[in-house]
Protein backbone atom coordinates (compact mmCIF):
# COMPACT_ATOMS: atom_id res chain seq x y z
CA UNK A 1 0.00 0.00 0.00
CA UNK A 2 1.50 3.43 -1.03
CA UNK A 3 2.60 5.74 1.91
CA UNK A 4 1.78 9.04 0.28
CA UNK A 5 0.08 11.37 1.06
CA UNK A 6 -3.11 11.88 -1.28
CA UNK A 7 -5.00 14.33 0.90
CA UNK A 8 -4.39 17.81 2.11
CA UNK A 9 -6.08 18.86 5.36
CA UNK A 10 -7.34 21.94 5.58
CA UNK A 11 -8.90 23.20 9.12
CA UNK A 12 -12.82 22.91 9.17
CA UNK A 13 -12.96 26.61 11.08
CA UNK A 14 -11.02 28.07 7.76
CA UNK A 15 -13.85 26.36 5.56
CA UNK A 16 -16.91 27.72 7.57
CA UNK A 17 -15.74 31.16 8.92
CA UNK A 18 -12.88 32.16 7.11
CA UNK A 19 -12.99 31.39 3.38
CA UNK A 20 -16.98 32.35 2.60
CA UNK A 21 -15.65 35.69 3.95
CA UNK A 22 -12.50 35.88 1.57
CA UNK A 23 -12.13 36.64 -2.14
CA UNK A 24 -11.86 33.40 -4.09
CA UNK A 25 -8.73 33.85 -5.50
CA UNK A 26 -7.54 34.59 -1.90
CA UNK A 27 -8.90 30.83 -0.37
CA UNK A 28 -7.34 29.41 -3.64
CA UNK A 29 -3.94 30.32 -2.58
CA UNK A 30 -4.37 29.52 0.91
CA UNK A 31 -5.29 26.14 0.07
CA UNK A 32 -2.56 26.02 -2.35
CA UNK A 33 0.17 26.70 0.00
CA UNK A 34 -0.93 24.51 2.61
CA UNK A 35 -0.79 22.08 -0.36
CA UNK A 36 2.79 22.77 -1.20
CA UNK A 37 4.08 23.07 2.99
CA UNK A 38 2.55 19.82 3.27
CA UNK A 39 4.38 18.46 0.63
CA UNK A 40 7.85 19.73 2.46
CA UNK A 41 8.28 22.78 0.67
CA UNK A 42 9.71 25.50 2.59
CA UNK A 43 8.65 28.51 1.04
CA UNK A 44 6.42 29.58 -2.18
CA UNK A 45 7.64 31.01 -5.64
CA UNK A 46 5.99 34.32 -6.25
CA UNK A 47 6.03 33.73 -10.05
CA UNK A 48 5.16 30.08 -9.85
CA UNK A 49 1.43 31.25 -8.24
CA UNK A 50 1.28 33.85 -10.71
CA UNK A 51 1.57 31.79 -13.37
CA UNK A 52 -0.61 28.72 -11.93
CA UNK A 53 -3.66 30.76 -10.70
CA UNK A 54 -2.94 33.95 -13.71
CA UNK A 55 -2.78 36.27 -11.68
CA UNK A 56 -0.29 39.45 -11.07
CA UNK A 57 2.44 39.64 -8.16
CA UNK A 58 0.67 42.49 -6.75
CA UNK A 59 -2.45 40.37 -5.87
CA UNK A 60 -0.41 37.69 -4.41
CA UNK A 61 1.44 40.25 -1.93
CA UNK A 62 -2.24 41.57 -1.45
CA UNK A 63 -3.54 38.01 -0.33
CA UNK A 64 -0.95 37.09 2.14
CA UNK A 65 -1.30 40.10 3.97
CA UNK A 66 -5.02 39.58 4.07
CA UNK A 67 -4.23 36.45 5.60
CA UNK A 68 -1.39 37.73 7.87
CA UNK A 69 -4.15 40.14 9.33
CA UNK A 70 -6.77 37.65 9.94
CA UNK A 71 -4.40 35.62 12.25
CA UNK A 72 -4.32 32.84 9.76
CA UNK A 73 -0.32 33.01 8.84
CA UNK A 74 2.46 34.55 10.01
CA UNK A 75 4.48 36.15 6.89
CA UNK A 76 8.68 35.34 7.79
CA UNK A 77 10.27 36.27 4.81
CA UNK A 78 8.48 38.27 1.80
CA UNK A 79 10.53 39.38 -1.52
CA UNK A 80 10.04 39.73 -5.55
CA UNK A 81 10.73 35.96 -5.86
CA UNK A 82 9.43 33.87 -2.90
CA UNK A 83 7.36 34.05 0.25
CA UNK A 84 7.92 32.28 3.61
CA UNK A 85 5.17 31.53 6.33
CA UNK A 86 4.04 30.09 9.04
CA UNK A 87 0.52 28.75 9.40
CA UNK A 88 -1.03 29.31 12.89
CA UNK A 89 -4.01 27.87 14.28
CA UNK A 90 -7.47 29.61 12.97
CA UNK A 91 -9.39 30.88 15.70
CA UNK A 92 -13.39 30.73 15.45
CA UNK A 93 -14.74 33.86 14.34
CA UNK A 94 -16.86 35.96 16.90
CA UNK A 95 -20.28 36.87 16.46
CA UNK A 96 -20.49 40.72 15.73
CA UNK A 97 -21.94 42.46 18.58
CA UNK A 98 -24.68 45.33 17.62
CA UNK A 99 -24.58 47.71 20.56
CA UNK A 100 -28.36 49.04 20.64
CA UNK A 101 -27.17 52.00 23.47
CA UNK A 102 -25.01 53.79 21.57
CA UNK A 103 -23.11 53.46 18.04
CA UNK A 104 -19.53 52.28 17.81
CA UNK A 105 -17.13 54.70 18.55
CA UNK A 106 -14.67 52.02 16.84
CA UNK A 107 -13.03 53.94 13.84
CA UNK A 108 -14.57 52.50 10.77
CA UNK A 109 -12.59 49.04 9.64
CA UNK A 110 -12.21 47.51 5.91
CA UNK A 111 -14.02 44.21 6.42
CA UNK A 112 -14.94 41.36 3.68
CA UNK A 113 -18.45 41.80 4.88
CA UNK A 114 -20.59 44.37 6.73
CA UNK A 115 -22.29 44.02 10.07
CA UNK A 116 -25.63 42.90 10.18
CA UNK A 117 -26.97 46.41 11.98
CA UNK A 118 -30.27 46.24 13.38
CA UNK A 119 -32.99 49.27 12.59
CA UNK A 120 -32.01 50.81 16.03
CA UNK A 121 -28.44 50.70 14.86
CA UNK A 122 -29.07 52.90 11.95
CA UNK A 123 -31.22 55.30 14.02
CA UNK A 124 -28.66 56.09 16.50
CA UNK A 125 -26.22 56.42 13.50
CA UNK A 126 -28.58 59.14 12.30
CA UNK A 127 -28.79 60.83 14.96
CA UNK A 128 -25.25 61.30 16.48
CA UNK A 129 -23.84 61.46 13.36
CA UNK A 130 -25.15 63.96 10.63
CA UNK A 131 -23.24 62.70 7.72
CA UNK A 132 -25.46 59.79 7.92
CA UNK A 133 -28.23 61.51 7.28
CA UNK A 134 -26.55 63.20 4.40
CA UNK A 135 -25.78 59.91 2.95
CA UNK A 136 -29.14 58.70 2.86
CA UNK A 137 -30.03 61.70 1.31
CA UNK A 138 -28.00 61.74 -1.61
CA UNK A 139 -28.88 58.23 -2.33
CA UNK A 140 -32.59 58.76 -2.59
CA UNK A 141 -31.90 61.84 -4.13
CA UNK A 142 -29.59 59.67 -6.57
CA UNK A 143 -32.13 56.61 -7.04
CA UNK A 144 -35.26 59.04 -6.95
CA UNK A 145 -37.24 56.40 -3.48
CA UNK A 146 -37.16 56.42 -0.71
CA UNK A 147 -34.61 53.50 0.59
CA UNK A 148 -35.76 50.69 2.38
CA UNK A 149 -34.57 49.01 5.82
CA UNK A 150 -32.10 46.38 4.07
CA UNK A 151 -30.86 49.08 1.56
CA UNK A 152 -29.69 51.82 4.49
CA UNK A 153 -28.35 49.01 6.49
CA UNK A 154 -25.91 47.89 3.60
CA UNK A 155 -24.92 51.92 2.87
CA UNK A 156 -24.29 52.25 6.43
CA UNK A 157 -21.92 49.63 6.02
CA UNK A 158 -20.57 51.20 2.94
CA UNK A 159 -19.68 54.48 5.85
CA UNK A 160 -18.99 52.58 8.68
CA UNK A 161 -17.42 49.52 8.01
CA UNK A 162 -15.41 49.69 4.97
CA UNK A 163 -14.95 53.59 5.47
CA UNK A 164 -16.06 55.19 2.51
CA UNK A 165 -16.84 58.68 2.67
CA UNK A 166 -20.32 60.18 1.17
CA UNK A 167 -18.64 61.67 -1.65
CA UNK A 168 -16.62 58.43 -2.40
CA UNK A 169 -20.27 56.47 -2.58
CA UNK A 170 -21.63 59.08 -4.70
CA UNK A 171 -18.97 58.88 -7.04
CA UNK A 172 -19.37 54.89 -6.95
CA UNK A 173 -22.75 55.45 -7.74
CA UNK A 174 -22.31 56.81 -10.59
CA UNK A 175 -19.67 54.39 -11.84
CA UNK A 176 -22.53 51.63 -11.41
CA UNK A 177 -24.46 53.93 -13.30
CA UNK A 178 -22.57 53.95 -16.16
CA UNK A 179 -22.67 50.46 -16.54
CA UNK A 180 -26.55 50.06 -15.91
CA UNK A 181 -25.74 48.35 -13.07
CA UNK A 182 -28.59 49.41 -10.24
CA UNK A 183 -28.51 46.02 -8.50
CA UNK A 184 -27.47 45.80 -4.73
CA UNK A 185 -24.99 43.18 -5.43
CA UNK A 186 -23.08 44.45 -7.97
CA UNK A 187 -23.22 47.83 -6.00
CA UNK A 188 -21.47 46.07 -3.01
CA UNK A 189 -19.21 44.31 -4.45
CA UNK A 190 -18.20 47.42 -5.98
CA UNK A 191 -17.91 49.11 -2.86
CA UNK A 192 -16.04 45.99 -0.87
CA UNK A 193 -13.38 46.43 -4.29
CA UNK A 194 -12.98 49.97 -3.81
CA UNK A 195 -12.26 49.79 0.06
CA UNK A 196 -9.63 46.62 -0.71
CA UNK A 197 -7.56 49.00 -3.56
CA UNK A 198 -7.60 51.78 -1.06
CA UNK A 199 -10.23 54.36 -3.16
CA UNK A 200 -11.13 56.13 -0.06
CA UNK A 201 -11.07 59.85 -1.62
CA UNK A 202 -13.55 61.31 -4.35
CA UNK A 203 -10.47 62.64 -5.59
CA UNK A 204 -8.83 58.73 -5.73
CA UNK A 205 -12.26 57.77 -7.12
CA UNK A 206 -12.95 59.54 -10.32
CA UNK A 207 -8.98 58.49 -11.13
CA UNK A 208 -10.08 55.22 -10.94
CA UNK A 209 -13.48 55.51 -12.76
CA UNK A 210 -11.42 58.00 -15.72
CA UNK A 211 -9.15 54.79 -15.82
CA UNK A 212 -11.48 52.19 -16.29
CA UNK A 213 -13.29 54.46 -18.34
CA UNK A 214 -10.82 55.31 -20.50
CA UNK A 215 -7.55 53.57 -20.03
CA UNK A 216 -8.57 50.50 -19.34
CA UNK A 217 -11.64 50.45 -21.87
CA UNK A 218 -9.21 50.96 -24.56
CA UNK A 219 -6.80 48.22 -23.22
CA UNK A 220 -9.94 45.68 -23.19
CA UNK A 221 -10.93 46.58 -26.97
CA UNK A 222 -7.19 46.75 -27.87
CA UNK A 223 -7.61 42.66 -26.47
CA UNK A 224 -10.38 42.36 -28.39
CA UNK A 225 -12.88 42.17 -25.39
CA UNK A 226 -15.91 44.07 -25.12
CA UNK A 227 -19.14 43.74 -23.60
CA UNK A 228 -18.17 43.00 -20.09
CA UNK A 229 -16.21 44.65 -17.04
CA UNK A 230 -12.32 43.88 -16.48
CA UNK A 231 -12.19 40.76 -13.99
CA UNK A 232 -10.21 41.63 -10.91
CA UNK A 233 -6.77 40.59 -12.13
CA UNK A 234 -6.89 42.36 -15.05
CA UNK A 235 -7.40 45.34 -13.30
CA UNK A 236 -4.67 44.32 -11.80
CA UNK A 237 -2.39 44.17 -14.60
CA UNK A 238 -3.70 47.19 -16.31
CA UNK A 239 -3.45 49.15 -12.80
CA UNK A 240 0.62 48.13 -12.63
CA UNK A 241 0.65 49.54 -16.65
CA UNK A 242 -0.80 53.06 -16.57
CA UNK A 243 -0.44 53.74 -13.01
CA UNK A 244 2.94 52.07 -11.67
CA UNK A 245 4.76 51.93 -14.49
CA UNK A 246 3.49 55.07 -16.31
CA UNK A 247 3.25 53.64 -19.96
CA UNK A 248 1.44 55.42 -22.24
CA UNK A 249 -1.84 53.86 -23.80
CA UNK A 250 -0.21 53.57 -27.56
CA UNK A 251 2.68 51.29 -25.80
CA UNK A 252 0.21 49.37 -24.02
CA UNK A 253 -1.95 48.55 -27.04
CA UNK A 254 1.17 47.75 -29.10
CA UNK A 255 2.00 45.23 -26.62
CA UNK A 256 -1.35 43.82 -27.03
CA UNK A 257 -1.11 43.67 -30.41
CA UNK A 258 2.12 41.41 -30.10
CA UNK A 259 0.48 39.12 -27.19
CA UNK A 260 -2.22 38.52 -29.73
CA UNK A 261 0.14 37.91 -32.42
CA UNK A 262 1.85 35.18 -29.81
CA UNK A 263 -0.06 33.65 -27.98
CA UNK A 264 -4.04 32.02 -28.20
CA UNK A 265 -4.32 33.14 -24.07
CA UNK A 266 -3.24 34.54 -21.14
CA UNK A 267 -2.77 37.80 -23.34
CA UNK A 268 -2.73 39.74 -20.16
CA UNK A 269 0.36 37.56 -18.88
CA UNK A 270 2.33 38.18 -22.52
CA UNK A 271 1.85 41.39 -22.35
CA UNK A 272 2.55 41.91 -19.27
CA UNK A 273 5.96 40.28 -20.42
CA UNK A 274 6.31 42.74 -23.19
CA UNK A 275 5.82 45.95 -21.20
CA UNK A 276 7.81 44.79 -17.65
CA UNK A 277 11.07 44.56 -20.34
CA UNK A 278 10.48 47.73 -21.72
CA UNK A 279 9.98 49.26 -18.39
CA UNK A 280 12.87 47.44 -16.81
CA UNK A 281 15.22 48.84 -20.44
CA UNK A 282 13.22 52.64 -19.46
CA UNK A 283 11.75 52.57 -22.66
CA UNK A 284 9.27 55.39 -22.65
CA UNK A 285 7.17 56.29 -25.88
CA UNK A 286 6.03 53.97 -28.68
CA UNK A 287 9.00 55.33 -30.89
CA UNK A 288 11.66 53.32 -28.95
CA UNK A 289 9.37 50.26 -28.62
CA UNK A 290 8.57 50.26 -32.10
CA UNK A 291 12.49 50.52 -32.99
CA UNK A 292 13.40 47.94 -30.16
CA UNK A 293 11.12 45.84 -31.87
CA UNK A 294 12.53 46.31 -35.23
CA UNK A 295 16.01 45.72 -34.02
CA UNK A 296 14.74 42.47 -32.24
CA UNK A 297 13.25 41.18 -35.39
CA UNK A 298 15.56 42.38 -38.00
CA UNK A 299 18.43 40.27 -35.97
CA UNK A 300 16.37 37.21 -35.56
CA UNK A 301 15.22 37.68 -39.67
CA UNK A 302 18.73 37.71 -41.18
CA UNK A 303 19.57 35.07 -38.52
CA UNK A 304 16.66 33.01 -39.88
CA UNK A 305 18.26 33.80 -43.55
CA UNK A 306 21.24 32.61 -42.91
CA UNK A 307 20.59 29.58 -41.21
CA UNK A 308 17.74 28.74 -43.94
CA UNK A 309 19.28 29.84 -47.32
CA UNK A 310 18.28 26.81 -50.06
CA UNK A 311 20.79 24.20 -50.83
CA UNK A 312 21.93 23.08 -54.72
CA UNK A 313 21.54 19.81 -53.55
CA UNK A 314 19.71 17.77 -50.71
CA UNK A 315 20.37 14.61 -49.84
CA UNK A 316 18.47 12.11 -46.98
CA UNK A 317 15.14 13.13 -48.21
CA UNK A 318 11.93 10.97 -48.30
CA UNK A 319 9.83 10.93 -51.34
CA UNK A 320 7.17 13.29 -49.55
CA UNK A 321 9.91 16.16 -48.88
CA UNK A 322 11.33 15.86 -52.36
CA UNK A 323 7.80 16.37 -53.70
CA UNK A 324 7.62 20.06 -54.60
CA UNK A 325 4.56 20.79 -57.52
CA UNK A 326 5.68 23.76 -58.46
CA UNK A 327 8.64 22.15 -60.37
CA UNK A 328 6.97 19.38 -62.49
CA UNK A 329 7.24 19.23 -66.44
CA UNK A 330 4.10 17.94 -67.30
CA UNK A 331 5.48 17.45 -71.11
CA UNK A 332 7.59 15.24 -69.79
CA UNK A 333 5.27 13.35 -67.73
CA UNK A 334 2.82 12.96 -70.82
CA UNK A 335 5.50 11.47 -72.94
CA UNK A 336 6.24 8.82 -70.21
CA UNK A 337 2.27 8.01 -69.76
CA UNK A 338 2.09 7.80 -73.84
CA UNK A 339 5.26 5.09 -73.46
CA UNK A 340 3.75 3.47 -70.86
CA UNK A 341 0.49 2.62 -72.63
CA UNK A 342 2.28 1.41 -75.66
CA UNK A 343 4.64 -0.90 -73.68
CA UNK A 344 1.54 -2.02 -71.98
CA UNK A 345 0.21 -2.35 -75.14
CA UNK A 346 2.67 -4.14 -77.14
CA UNK A 347 3.31 -6.55 -74.09
CA UNK A 348 -0.52 -7.37 -74.22
CA UNK A 349 -0.29 -8.88 -77.97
Amino acid sequence: MSNLILATPIPNIFIDDYMPAAEPIYAALYVYAIRRYSAGDGHLEISAMADKFEIAKTKIRKCWEYWADAGLVRIIDFDDSKISLEFLNPAPKAAPVIVNEKPSALPPTKTRDLANYSVDDVSHFLLNDPEVGRLFYMVEEFFGKLLTDTERKMYLGFYEDLGLSVDVIEVLLDFCKGRNKRGRAYIKTVAIDWADRGIDTPEAATDFTRLFDNEYRQIMRAFGISGRVPVDFEIDFMEKWVTKWKMSIDMIKLACTKAIENTATSVFKYADTILEHWHNEKIDNIDKANALMKDFYQTVDDKFRKTSAPEKKRKGKTKFQNFDGREWDYDKLERLEMERQKNWKESGE
